[in-house]
């Protein structure tokens, strides 16, 4: 009967079985994830007229397409997410890219949707400068960078279909 249940205790804490539940359009991949500094770094260089920025509220949106073969993976997107270090403490810090990571995973499938006739990665990194006073700010906020990041990718690709 021991055996049983600790059998039973591994097969709950298998990443398996986390994801059963949900459907694929809900999950956030690790593949997903922006990690690597060489991808980061341009991101952050303004001067570069193939990076994009945005910025909506609090939040800033920078942008770009990389080629599959520096990322390393056949993936539509990678995004990142960093909090100011001049918001609270590391709680507030992770709390808030709970929320911004939760939030943007409800959209990754209408984003990759998007993505599906591009044959680069687009990578992007979200950054919070400040905290708004509400959490339903910070959600809203992500929401409309979203939809203006949409917005200015499709009216890319409709100015350069033409000179294909």
């Amino acid at each position: 009967m021991l055996a049983a249940a600790s059998n039973q205790t591994v097969a709950r804490t298998s990443p398996a079985f986390t994801r059963l539940g949900l459907p694929p359009s809900y999950r956030h991949p690790s593949s997903h994830r922006l990690k690597r500094k060489r991808l980061i770094q341009p991101l952050f260089d303004r001067d570069d007229e193939k990076t994009g920025s945005l910025s909506v509220g609090s939040l800033r949106i920078s942008y770009r397409f990389q080629p599959e073969a520096l990322v390393g993976q056949a993936v539509p997107l990678q995004v990142g997410f960093a909090v100011s270090r001049s918001i609270g403490g590391s709680v507030t810090r992770n709390r808030v890219k709970r929320v911004l990571r939760e939030t943007f995973r409800h959209k990754l499938q209408e984003i990759t949707e998007k993505l599906t006739d591009q044959k680069d990665v687009l990578t992007m990194m979200i950054v919070v400068r400040r905290l708004s006073e509400d959490e339903s700010r910070i959600k809203r906020d992500l929401l409309v960078g979203i939809e203006q990041l949409l917005e200015a990718l499709e009216s890319n690709s409709d100015r350069s279909s033409p000179d294909e």
